[in-house]
C-alpha cells in the first residue's frame, strides 16, 4: 500500500488533485486576468463563447476540460498547465510514496 500525503489509495489521492487543482486553476485564471486588467467578458469574447461563460470560467468548482484550458491558456497567453505542475509538484514532495 502506498501512503501519499495521508491518503492511501491511489485514486484517493487522484481525486484530492483534482479537486485542489480545480480550485487553483480558477484562482490562476482570476489572478492572471487580473495582472492584465481584463475581465472575465474579455476571455469570453477571446474565446468566442458567450459572457456568461466567462465568468463561470472563474468561478466553476469543477474544472475538467484539458482542451479548454488550453484554449485559455492561448487567449491570455499564460501557460496555465506549468502553475499545475509545481501544484502537483508541492502535492508529491512532502510523502513522495511512503510504502507501508
Amino acid at each position: 500500500c502506498i501512503i501519499v500525503n495521508g491518503l492511501s489509495e491511489p485514486q484517493t489521492f487522484i481525486n484530492h488533485i483534482m479537486k485542489l487543482t480545480a480550485d487553483d486553476i480558477h484562482k490562476m485564471i482570476q489572478d492572471e486576468l487580473d495582472r492584465q486588467e481584463r475581465t472575465p467578458a474579455w476571455l469570453a469574447k477571446r474565446l468566442n463563447t458567450c459572457r456568461s461563460n466567462g465568468y463561470k470560467v472563474v468561478s466553476e468548482k469543477k474544472f475538467n476540460d484539458i482542451i479548454f484550458l488550453i484554449d485559455i491558456s492561448m487567449a491570455i497567453n499564460h501557460n496555465f498547465f506549468r502553475d499545475l505542475s509545481e501544484i502537483i509538484d508541492n502535492e508529491l514532495s512532502p510523502n513522495s510514496g511512503q510504502n507501508v
